[in-house]
């Protein structure tokens, strides 16, 4: 509980806080970072692994993070925030409105778009509103994209997979060739 702004510099291990008035900053961490109730805006620069919001947003106020694995966030379902989201996984996202999205980007809003909310994920970026992320609609939608996302990795494995046997069955044709070869030669001496 802090009544102000709060700066961290480098940390080495996870960062938990909560009830922070003030503006929280955090220079570079190496673990987890989660935040509950941080009403004067977040500039987090870079953290290494995973980002858990869980927050109201103020108006004029920016909330800006970048983690280097994924990133869940969660407002409330009154937030007035534009949204830029940003992510190298994927992005799981149910804003009121959604202005652009392609792969790896989503811009968005919610109510008015009185603050800025910018994240950015190495890994996977969900942001879910209370009240629209517990109808079972979004779950059945999350479940999917999981399910999808398995199902992709499990193909590409596999391709990987089928071309390194079919490497190694070329390489086996060419070894067993070139051992005829040499016996055929060893003969003839």
């Amino acid at each position: 509980d802090v009544d102000g702004d709060l700066l961290i510099g480098i940390t080495e291990g996870d960062v938990r806080v909560q009830e922070i008035t003030g503006s929280v900053t955090l220079e570079a961490g190496a673990g987890d970072f989660t935040g509950q109730s941080l009403h004067g805006g977040i500039n987090l620069h870079h953290i290494d692994s995973d980002l858990s919001l869980k927050t109201s947003v103020t108006p004029g106020l920016t909330y800006r993070a970048r983690a280097g694995g994924a990133v869940l966030a969660r407002f409330p379902a009154e937030t007035s925030a534009r949204f830029l989201l940003t992510a190298k996984g994927a992005i799981s996202a149910r804003l009121p409105q959604t202005e652009h999205q392609e792969p790896g980007t989503l811009v968005g809003s919610a109510g008015s778009g009185e603050a800025e909310v910018e994240l950015y994920a190495d890994s996977d970026l969900t942001v879910t509103m209370q009240g629209l992320e517990e109808s079972s609609a979004g779950a059945w939608t999350m479940l999917d994209s999981i399910s999808s996302q398995i199902e992709s990795e499990i193909a590409h494995h596999l391709g990987e997979m089928n071309v390194d046997a079919l490497a190694q069955r070329e390489i086996d044709k060419a070894m067993r060739k070139a051992e005829q070869e040499l016996a055929k030669v060893q003969q003839r001496l």
